[in-house]
């Protein structure tokens, strides 16, 4: 039900005069209306990603356009680079929204090496693959039809992976918010 809610609706134009009272649809006992109401209450950034997981394509192209800016403006990426910009946030997003699953550890982070469980060394003992530097440098030659250099590699790699973590904070905070919404609807 929350998939068909974020894929059809624009939260911050339900009006809860309109939410039909004493539905009987929920997800794990929140009722359609106190969801309506709980997404009116994200942020715009937590909803568009949210919207983006689901499959929202306009949500994740206003994320990426943003996240590009905010790229530029915190790691002083000039204005020619834009387009590279872009491309490194697709990249983080695509990775967190569809991660790849590590075929070493199958996902679980970790592997058995005798009697001893440790934590997997293709993924980093975090179950899935991030996008490598020469996945990326193909990316940013498709984006700008320029190869980047080593150096300009080197700086490239880093911004993906400082958004990687933006992107995934931002996904922990946008169902940390769509929950405390939920829970704290007064009915």
């Amino acid at each position: 039900m929350l998939e068909m809610l974020l894929a059809k609706l624009d939260p911050k134009t339900i009006d809860p005069a309109e939410v039909h009272g004493g539905s009987t649809m929920g997800l794990r006992g929140a009722r359609f209306e106190s969801i309506c109401l709980a997404l009116s209450r994200v942020s715009d950034l937590s909803t568009m990603l949210l919207r983006a997981i689901q499959g929202d394509s306009e949500s994740e192209q206003e994320i990426v356009i943003r996240l590009a800016a905010y790229a530029m403006e915190s790691y002083g990426i000039s204005k020619s680079n834009w387009q590279v910009s872009i491309g490194i946030v697709e990249a983080a997003l695509q990775d967190v929204i569809s991660p790849r699953r590590c075929r070493r550890c199958h996902g679980t982070g970790e592997r058995k090496e005798g009697d001893a469980i440790e934590p997997c060394g293709s993924c980093s003992g975090q179950g899935h693959k991030l996008t490598r530097p020469g996945t990326l440098k193909t990316r940013i030659y498709q984006q700008t039809g320029k190869s980047p250099t080593a150096s300009a590699m080197k700086r490239w790699f880093f911004v993906y992976t400082e958004l990687y973590q933006v992107i995934v904070n931002l996904q922990s905070t946008a169902w940390h918010e769509l929950k405390e919404a939920i829970c704290n609807d007064p009915k």
